[in-house]
């Protein structure tokens, strides 16, 4: 079991408490914190979705009550991205995620290798560095959602018919 693990922020992504782990520990290699976090150096930290996080749960301290379920509903991005899913998919999906065994996950949900949720510019991450020496969260849910606005759009009411 992991001596320390922080508080987690409302609405952060478990990537970026696991960023927080790694600073706030002073370990200076990311595979060992791997392998403290998860008992593998081979697990890959996803921004949206999270494999292994059985061998996770196992490792945090009890009073935290991370389980499996409630780091991949609260602390992912599993509920927007399988949202439209057939209930099928979303258990293949957890359990895949939960037992570790996820790679094929992202092309499962149609996402592909590579998509846009994972890119930030350079000025946010700047902003994100200084947020997380300062102590502050780094990486909110609603900021690395695509579809999800700051502020509502103004909407027009008009009489104008489309010609024919």
């Amino acid at each position: 079991m992991l001596p320390y693990f922080p508080p987690a922020y409302p609405d952060e992504l478990l990537y970026s408490l696991l960023a927080r782990v790694h600073c706030h520990i002073g370990e200076s290699s990311p595979k060992r914190t791997l392998d403290a976090l998860f008992g593998s150096r081979s697990v890959r930290a996803g921004v949206a979705l999270q494999g292994h996080l059985q061998a996770l749960s196992e490792r945090l301290p009890p009073n935290r009550e991370m389980t499996p379920d409630r780091l991949l509903m609260q602390f992912t991005l599993y509920p927007l991205l399988t949202a439209f899913q057939p209930e099928e998919v979303r258990l293949m999906v957890r359990d895949a995620l939960v037992s570790g065994h996820s790679d094929w996950v992202t092309v499962r949900l149609g996402l592909g290798r590579r998509w846009p949720i994972s890119r930030r510019c350079s000025l946010d991450a700047q902003q994100g560095m200084k947020n997380i020496f300062a102590g502050r969260p780094p990486s909110l849910l609603a900021g690395r959602i695509p579809l999800v606005q700051q502020e509502a759009p103004t909407l027009f009411l008009t009489r104008i018919q489309p010609s024919q």
